[in-house]
This record gives C-alpha cells, structure tokens and sequence, in this order.
C-alpha cells in the first residue's frame, strides 16, 4: 500500500519539470509586466497570500554562527486561511534590487529564473523587489494582526490574481520540484524486535477500543 502510494503521488504531483518551468517564467518576465499587471490598485478587505507588509523582523544567522535582526518588507508565505485561523504566519524577506544590481547572475534574475530569488517590479512605494524564499520568519499571527490595526505595521501591497500566480509558480518550482536524479532515499528496514513492539501497541489500542469504544 505504501509503494503504491508513493507511485501515486509522484504520478500527480508535483507535476512539474524545472526545464519546463524555468522557461515559461522566464517567458512571463520577458513580457515585462508593470506593477499595475502585477498588483493591486486597492488593497482588498483582508491580508492574503503574497501581501507585502512592513516592517518585518528577521531574525538571520551569520557564517560565523551568530544570530543577528534584520527588519523591512516581508511577502508573506502562509496561506489565507492561516491568516485567518492559524497561531502562527510565515513571511519571506523582501530586499531592495538594488542590492542585487552588481551580482553575477542579475541577468537570470531579470529573467526570473533563480528558483529562490523572486524578483518584481515596481512594488507600490517601496519600488523594484527580490524576494528572497530563503530567508524566512514565523510569528505570531495575533501580533501581525494587531501591528496592521494600530499602523505599526502597513500592508505595502496586494497582488492581483496573475501576479499571485506568479508567485505560486515561483514558490513551487522553489521548493516542491521534482527530487535530483543522484537523490537517493532509503527504504525503512525496522528490525524484528522493533515490527514485534509495533504490533503490540497496535494490539493493546485495538484492545482498549474493543472493551471501551475508544482508542
């Protein structure tokens, strides 16, 4: 059951090859499209998926190891519905392009085609943004919340649908493409003492719910 599982999965999703990918992003970019393709005129009634809010504080560690505060823009990660319901939202650092502009591979990230850097133009008062998937924060969706009800924290900008699923498309081939092909994973071998425990504790719930009903 579970190897026919797993085949069942890889057969449906992700559905994605990263040649194929990479060019149809880097299709949409060479198009070129402005901020009012890719954002919102007015903000929508409530925070969503892809907004961009500020200030965000990151907690980024150094190579030495040491732990350090950076805080601007963040686009944030979590679903909606999270935003709605869950303890806790995730953002991902926004950085001025500016900072990019000398890089060596700033051509490909015009194009759009780092899996991991974001870029987009234009983004309502903070201007020309990378967006950098690696670079993260959890906190408190309550204090979130809060900042943007008291105007400590201001949503800078809310994509429309085609720039939303840029976004999707970005952040899947980032992080849900299909394995390397030197990825190798092994198979789980438990020993015979450890199958004999497993068996028992199934036994033993299977037991309790016979006589009581319940687990």
């Amino acid at each position: 059951m579970l190897r026919e599982f797993t085949r069942f999965v890889q057969s449906i999703f992700p559905a994605i090859d990263p040649g194929n990918a990479r060019a149809f992003i880097k299709a949409q970019f060479e198009y070129a499209p402005v901020w009012p393709d890719l954002f919102a005129t007015h903000l929508p009634p409530k925070i969503c998926q892809g907004d961009i809010l500020a200030p965000i504080t990151f907690i980024v560690q150094a190579s030495d190891g040491t732990y350090g505060e950076w805080s601007g823009p963040g686009l944030l990660l979590s679903h909606s519905c999270d935003v709605d319901e869950g303890d806790y939202v995730c953002f991902a650092a926004c950085r001025r392009f500016e900072e990019y502009r000398t890089v060596s591979f700033v051509g490909d990230l015009l194009k759009n085609t780092i899996f991991r850097l974001f870029y987009v133009r234009g983004v309502p008062t903070i201007g020309d943004t990378v967006v950098d998937f690696d670079v993260t924060q959890t906190t408190r969706r309550s204090l979130i919340m809060q900042g943007v009800e008291t105007s400590s924290i201001r949503r800078l900008a809310s994509f429309t649908d085609y720039g939303y699923w840029l976004l999707v498309a970005k952040m899947t081939v980032h992080s849900l493409r299909p394995p390397a092909p030197n990825e190798i994973r092994e198979v789980s071998r438990p020993a015979l003492a450890t199958r004999a425990a497993a068996v028992c504790r199934e036994l033993a719930a299977l037991a309790a719910y016979l006589v009581r009903g319940r687990g």
